[in-house]
């Protein structure tokens, strides 16, 4: 209680405060010194203090506070103690004071505590692009590679972005339209890429682009490539199209330099090496340009997969803990034209980094809607599907549901089942929470996926308005005769029965695993011991034949064998 009433008394302190132990980690801090950090309060504690000051400053921070301990444990120190913060020219920390167990440290901003962004000062700033300057650069790199390395984020990637033919253009049109054109070609760069990323003027027509907090290594290729085809599109002057050519080297940090200068250097090599081999771009690290190579191309083919009607879905029987088969779950696989039939896990996390996902997700919607009309002679039989959480958060999904069974001609939207990972419904819960309501109001039920991955708590799934949860095929598959394998499950079942959802076991491929599986109290199985994803005219066949899968358990523990329909 008292801890909870000090954090929230500093909390009204409107002066950044930090308060560290003895050992320089810090103890609490107050939001304005988390803000002033660009962190949040939980990450600060623990942390060693030095950790947040630039160069030697941290030293002279953790000498002035061992000084300080040694020899005025209880007094404000005289002479406040000025160390720049981990920010160059953002303020300074200043020893405050010292008792027997902590230190406290306030940060006082003074003439020198401008924001580096957003830099608009003309010291900064290219005269001839408007861009930030050479000048500029190392300050803005050192800066964030000290916030990536300190706090653990996704990987920085610079850029080296080569334009040429400017020689020629100079020559032919003047150095007024060179020069007019490479401002241009610097606002198409910085229209490409993130308020948060940073493009400055190198030298003559080089340019550098720095991209903080990456979501993959591989994304900086997806940013070289719209680079590219942007400051390649043609201008036209007097008749003539002049299009600037362009080569663009991409090096990572921490993978390839842990410091500005070899990262800058790593980058001029790729840029180098591209324009050797005549490439658009290319990264230092050969592995990495593979598989970044490799995912453009994915991306690029995804796109015309639609046009190209390569998208099909395929179902994988859900049957019931006697065998009998109840629905199926519609699974998005994609035709490619070289690479064969492509599961879910090759494109899905693709199509949402490249905005494809919601036209995906509506396609599958409005493909499972069309079955199930033309299984209307099953009325019990349900299709699930995955939905993007990226398209949960999405206010017109609901909209969209609504319309793809008012299309397809569903009157019964309660075999319509939309599955949602658990992991991801937590991450922006209210807006979650409205459209699930919504979608539930309409008979759609709301089932989660892989349940036992996130939050896998009783208080999680009390709030969330589904009526099934499919436990995580990986606690199947590390299923063993063990005792203690099989107590563990029994616990999650048990957790879910209590808040009366029904339950779907999935990922069971043995027969093992279906006898140990099969006690439990759970309504549905799914996994290739009953079948694989097929083809709906595989599917449809196979209800011709019957209506139970080969093998499945009973109540009394017993096994029956049914035959195999072939």
């Amino acid at each position: 209680m008292e801890a909870s009433l000090f954090a929230e008394t500093i909390d009204l302190i409107p002066a950044p405060l930090l308060l560290i132990n003895r050992d320089g980690t810090v103890r609490t801090a107050n939001r304005s010194a988390a803000s002033a950090l660009e962190t949040d309060p939980g990450r600060l504690h623990g942390t060693p203090v030095v950790s947040w000051c630039p160069g030697d400053h941290g030293d002279r921070l953790e000498r002035a506070i061992s000084d300080a301990w040694d020899t005025a444990p209880t007094e404000i120190a005289p002479d406040p103690l000025f160390i720049d913060s981990r920010r160059a020219g953002t303020g300074t920390l200043v020893l405050a004071s010292v008792d027997r167990g902590s230190a406290m440290l306030l940060m006082r901003r003074g003439p020198a505590t401008d924001e580096i962004r957003p830099l608009t000062g003309p010291e900064h700033q290219d005269p001839v692009t408007g861009l930030l300057n050479r000048h500029t650069l190392p300050i803005v790199v050192e800066r964030e590679l000290m916030r990536a390395a300190r706090s653990g984020s996704p990987p920085v990637a610079m850029l080296f972005v080569m334009l040429r033919d400017f020689k020629q253009i100079n020559q032919m049109h003047g150095h007024q339209v060179g020069d007019l054109l490479l401002e241009n070609s610097g606002i198409r760069i910085r229209e490409t890429v993130r308020k948060s990323d940073f493009v400055f003027r190198w030298e003559g027509t080089n340019m550098v682009v720095l991209l903080p907090e990456l979501a993959t290594r591989l994304d900086g290729l997806l940013v070289a490539e719209k680079i590219h085809s942007a400051v390649t599109v043609p201008y036209r002057f007097r008749g003539l199209d002049l299009a600037p050519g362009c080569h663009v080297g991409i090096a990572l940090f921490p993978d390839d330099a842990t410091s500005a200068d070899d990262l800058f250097n790593r980058a001029n090599s790729a840029v180098i090496e591209a324009e050797r081999r005549d490439e658009p771009y290319r990264y230092y690290d050969q592995e990495t340009h593979q598989r970044a190579s490799d995912r453009l191309t994915l991306k690029t083919g995804l796109q015309r997969a639609f046009e190209r009607d390569e998208l099909e879905l395929y179902y994988q029987p859900i049957v019931t803990a006697e065998g009998r088969i109840a629905g199926a779950e519609a699974l998005m696989r994609w035709n490619h034209p070289t690479r064969g039939v492509l599961g879910p896990a090759d494109f899905i996390e693709l199509a949402e980094d490249s905005r494809l996902i919601a036209p995906i997700d509506k396609l599958a919607m409005y493909s499972a809607c069309r079955q199930l009309v033309a299984m209307a002679d099953r009325p019990e039989f349900f299709v699930s599907m995955n939905v993007s959480a990226i398209n949960l958060s999405d206010a017109t999904l609901p909209t969209v549901v609504a319309q793809a069974l008012k299309s397809a001609g569903v009157t019964d939207p309660s075999r319509l089942k939309l599955e949602l990972t658990e992991s991801r419904t937590a991450e922006n819960r209210p807006q979650f929470l409205t459209v699930m309501n919504e979608i539930q109001s309409m008979g759609v039920e709301i089932w989660i996926d892989d349940f036992g991955t996130g939050q896998s708590s009783l208080s999680y799934l009390k709030h969330l308005p589904v009526s099934t949860v499919k436990i995580d095929k990986d606690f199947v598959a590390e299923l063993a005769a063990d005792s203690d394998d099989v107590e563990y499950l029994r616990g999650i079942v048990s957790t879910v029965r209590s808040r009366n959802k029904r339950i779907v076991v999935e990922g069971i491929s043995t027969a093992d695993q279906l006898s140990l599986v099969g006690e439990l109290p759970v309504d549905y199985l799914q996994g290739y011991h009953f079948a694989r994803p097929m083809p709906v005219s595989e599917l449809q066949a196979l209800l011709e034949r019957t209506d139970t899968l080969p093998e499945y358990p009973v109540r009394s523990g017993t096994t029956r064998t049914v035959p195999d329909p072939g």
